[in-house]
C-alpha cells in the first residue's frame, strides 16, 4: 500500500522539523509527505521532498486536515499533528488494521508529556488513572491529533467536505466512518504522547476553545443548570485524581477554566453572539467564582492575574456575590479542605514555575472559536 503522510503547522515549524527527523524511525515508506501551513506569520520554508500547502487566511485545524487529506493519493493517509509522537512501533502496528476491510480507521488515545511543572505531572497522572488497557481495541471516537485512514474510505464518506467549523472534525469524521458502517480501531499497544506542554493560561485556553460552542449551546437550549450539570460532568476525571490524593493544582486549573469559559461566553462566533442573557450570566459566574475565593486571597490574586493575560480587562471585575451553582460545584473541594490547600501550599509554587518552567505556545491560543 502507497502511503501519505499529511501534517500541519501554525507557528509550529520547530515541532514539524523535529518530526520530519524522527519519521524514518517509524518503519514506514512514504508514497508522499504533505505540510499544510495554517497561514504562519513566517510560513514554512521550501524543503526537499515535503509539499507545502499554504493557505493564505488561517483556517483551524478542522479545514487543515479536511485540505491535506484530500491532497494526498496514496491508499492510505497517515494523518499526524506536528506536536504528537507515536512510540516507534505504533505506526507498524496500526498498519495491520488498514489491510482489513471491517476497518476504517484506526488512531489511538493521547497521553500528555510529564515536563517539570506541576500541571503537566497532574494531566499525565490523571491519563494514567483512566484504567484503558494498553492494548488494541475497538472505538467510537478517534482523537484528530493521529489518523491512519485508507483513502477509499475517506472518499466514500466525504471526507471533511460540508464541515465549516475549525475544531471538532474529529468527532464528524468518526462518525460518518461508523455510520457508514466501518469499525474504527484504537490501537492503544503502543502509546502516543502529546509533545507540546503547556502552562496555566495555554490550558485553559484550549480547554475552553474546545468546549465553548458545547457550553454556549447548552445554556441558550437547557439553561444554566444543563451547562453546569456538563461541567460537573468535564470536571469528575480532576476531582478523582485530587481525591485520590492528587495535586491540587488541577483544582486551580478547574476554576480558572471556569471563569474564562464564561468572560468568553458572549464574544464566542455562534448563535450566542452577544447574547444579553450570556452577558447577565458572566457577570452572575464570576461574581460567584470572587465570592467563593473571599477567604482565599492568594488564590483569587493568582486567578486576577492570569485572567488579565486571557481576557479584555474590561471585563474582570472584582465583584463579588453568592451563586448557587459555582458554591455547589466547589463545595466538596471546600468541605474538604482543598481549597485551604491550594492557597497555603500550591498558589506560591505555580507563580515559582512561571519563571522556571520552559512551555509550548499552542496553535488555538489566539483564536475565538
Amino acid at each position: 500500500m502507497k502511503i501519505s503522510f499529511v501534517t500541519y503547522t501554525y507557528n509550529d515549524h520547530s515541532f514539524v522539523r523535529e518530526l520530519l527527523n524522527i519519521l524514518p524511525g517509524y518503519g514506514l515508506n512514504f508514497h508522499e509527505i504533505i505540510l499544510v501551513d495554517d497561514a504562519s506569520p513566517s510560513p514554512f520554508p521550501e524543503t526537499s521532498g515535503i509539499k507545502i500547502m499554504r493557505l493564505e487566511k488561517n483556517a483551524g485545524p478542522s479545514q487543515t486536515k479536511r485540505l491535506g487529506m484530500a491532497a494526498a493519493t496514496g491508499d492510505v493517509i497517515f494523518s499526524l499533528d506536528a506536536d504528537t509522537r507515536p512510540h516507534a512501533k505504533w505506526a507498524l502496528n496500526a498498519m495491520r488494521y488498514m489491510a482489513l476491510p471491517e476497518v476504517g480507521m484506526a488512531g489511538c488515545r493521547i497521553i500528555p508529556s510529564m515536563g517539570a511543572d506541576h500541571l503537566s505531572k497532574a494531566l499525565y497522572r490523571m491519563s494514567q488513572m483512566e484504567g484503558l488497557p494498553a492494548e488494541d481495541r475497538q472505538a467510537t471516537f478517534l482523537p484528530g491529533n493521529v489518523w491512519l485512514i485508507r483513502r477509499d474510505v475517506w472518499r466514500a464518506v466525504g471526507g471533511l467536505d460540508n464541515y465549516a467549523n475549525m475544531i471538532h472534525g474529529d468527532f464528524h469524521l468518526c462518525m460518518k466512518v461508523r455510520q457508514a458502517g466501518w469499525k474504527l480501531v484504537a490501537a492503544d499497544a503502543y502509546p502516543v504522547y502529546e509533545r507540546r506542554r503547556l502552562n496555566r493560561e495555554g490550558y485553559a485556553r484550549r480547554e475552553c476553545r474546545y468546549m465553548a460552542s458545547s457550553a454556549q449551546a447548552m445554556v441558550l437550549n437547557g439553561g444554566t443548570a444543563e451547562c453546569f450539570a456538563f461541567l460537573e460532568k468535564y470536571m469528575r476525571p480532576a476531582k478523582d485524581y485530587m481525591f485520590a490524593g492528587g495535586d491540587k493544582v488541577m483544582l486551580y486549573a478547574s476554576l480558572l477554566r471556569l471563569a474564562l469559559l464564561f468572560l468568553w461566553l458572549p464574544d464566542m462566533p455562534g448563535p450566542g453572539l452577544g447574547n444579553p442573557e450570556l452577558r447577565r450570566l458572566r457577570a452572575e459566574i464570576t461574581a460567584g467564582i470572587w465570592y467563593l475565593l473571599n477567604p482565599f486571597p492568594k488564590t483569587g490574586s493568582l486567578l486576577q492575574d492570569d485572567l488579565s493575560n486571557l481576557a479584555d480587562s474590561g471585563l474582570i471585575t472584582r465583584e463579588a456575590a453568592f451563586q448557587a451553582d459555582v458554591e455547589r460545584l466547589f463545595a466538596p473541594y471546600l468541605e474538604n479542605g482543598f481549597m485551604r490547600e491550594l492557597e497555603e501550599q500550591w498558589v506560591d509554587k505555580m507563580r515559582a514555575e512561571d519563571k522556571l518552567c520552559i512551555f509550548d505556545g499552542h496553535y488555538m491560543s489566539d483564536r475565538l472559536v
